[in-house]
């Protein structure tokens, strides 16, 4: 844990016990199941008891299920907001109608939900950057919700129009804080809540997609995207027939024998997966700056099972390379494998991988996550400093935004 974390984290377990919980509007631009960073919060912002509503990426009106809304979790709404079209956001006047349109109808649910005062969360993408504006104009607070290495226009047109900007690259933190001073702070990235994963029933859906896989088992917690270096992960494969490597999510560009995919899974799959497993592997492309400088979930995932893990030299592994297995050729990687398997059931770095991932469970988040927000809004928006029905109630005439909720 870097030495600014280590100073945020005992505040927030002081500022938990005195804190009361709030209210949140949060953005992704992905859907629950993808359980990216921006799920993540909202799952623990809910479980620290704050009121929350998801909002996944929007669709088109004419996609079914558009508009609805729905239980995720505890204290967790969902809701998939429409729009006309997402490629119409390139055309600048009809982007910003279509910011208008979203944020009218979140606002519209936020209000049915009984919210009062949401602080709104939004990760990348630049047409959050109107979204957020329209929030502003009715004096609710935006946190940006720094997720990846952002070309400079994008990081500042995004935390430009941001009250707050939570940062998970450190790269991406120091940037930010030269150009946004203090308004910018480092989050940690989130593991799996290990609570959530308890499947019901002997035997998970997933589970009997992998359970003739035979073992040395390896996995990439994830789709087999860009963010892979394709070519050393094939020769990888094709050197190592003996061991057989799982990914998730869309089908692989790569296809040999010992490549499993076992399609998507859902956030109460991950941990019974890195159960089923005997090592992590994250052969990132580290010739790309977004790649080199990215937090993966699955690191603490993986570390959260105890789990070896086998991958490229991304910078944020520096900080655990007593832990990880390294490598940047084909022949490297083969030998961290080796290591990673032989690595004994009852050896010592398996729980020390574990306490890491406690430290960035959930549970953790939550403390931090009501630290940071009950310091930046909670005099301006009720929490932090007490509440009381009066300030609850639904004839409140204290919301700006009110009278501005349908349209």
């Amino acid at each position: 844990m870097s030495e600014e974390l280590a100073e945020i984290v005992p505040m927030s377990l002081r500022a938990q016990d005195r804190a009361p919980a709030g209210e949140a509007i949060v953005f992704s631009g992905w859907r629950w199941a993808a359980n990216g960073t921006p799920e993540r919060i909202a799952f623990a912002l809910g479980q620290a008891g704050w009121r929350v509503l998801y909002c996944s990426n929007a669709s088109s009106f004419l996609r079914e299920g558009s508009g609805r809304r729905s239980g995720l979790a505890e204290n967790v709404h969902g809701l998939e907001p429409w729009i006309v079209g997402q490629r119409l956001n390139a055309l600048p006047t009809v982007g910003r109608w279509q910011a208008k349109l979203l944020v009218a109808q979140v606002l519209r649910h936020a209000w049915e939900l009984g919210l009062q005062r949401p602080v709104v969360m939004y990760p990348h993408g630049p047409w959050f950057a109107a979204v957020a504006r329209e929030f502003r104009k009715r004096s609710l607070p935006c946190v940006f919700l720094c997720l990846d290495l952002a070309e400079k226009k994008e990081r500042e047109v995004l935390a430009g129009e941001a009250d707050l900007v939570l940062a998970i690259p450190p790269t991406m933190c120091q940037l930010l804080k030269e150009e946004f001073g203090d308004k910018v702070r480092l989050i940690p990235q989130i593991s799996a809540d290990p609570g959530s994963e308890k499947i019901s029933g002997s035997k998970s859906g997933v589970a009997a997609r992998w359970e003739s896989i035979p073992r040395p088992r390896l996995a990439y917690l994830g789709a087999p995207n860009d963010r892979l270096d394709g070519g050393l992960f094939a020769r990888v494969l094709a050197e190592h027939p003996e061991w057989n490597f799982l990914t998730c999510g869309q089908t692989p560009n790569v296809v040999r024998p010992n490549l499993h995919n076992v399609g998507w899974v859902g956030p109460r799959e991950i941990s019974a997966i890195c159960r089923a497993i005997d090592a992590g592997f994250m052969p990132y492309d580290c010739r790309s700056e977004f790649n080199l400088h990215c937090v993966p979930l699955k690191l603490f995932d993986y570390f959260a099972a105890g789990l070896p893990v086998v991958s490229t030299p991304i910078l944020c592994l520096r900080e655990y390379k007593d832990l990880v297995y390294l490598g940047e050729t084909a022949e490297e990687l083969g030998q961290g494998i080796r290591n990673a398997l032989a690595e004994a059931p009852d050896d010592p770095r398996r729980e020390e991988r574990r306490r890491i991932a406690r430290e960035h469970s959930p549970q953790e988040m939550a403390k931090l996550l009501q630290a940071i927000l009950t310091e930046a809004f909670g005099k301006s928006h009720g929490f932090g400093e007490g509440r009381n029905s009066a300030a609850d109630s639904r004839n409140a005439t204290d919301e700006p935004w009110r009278d501005r909720r349908k349209g």
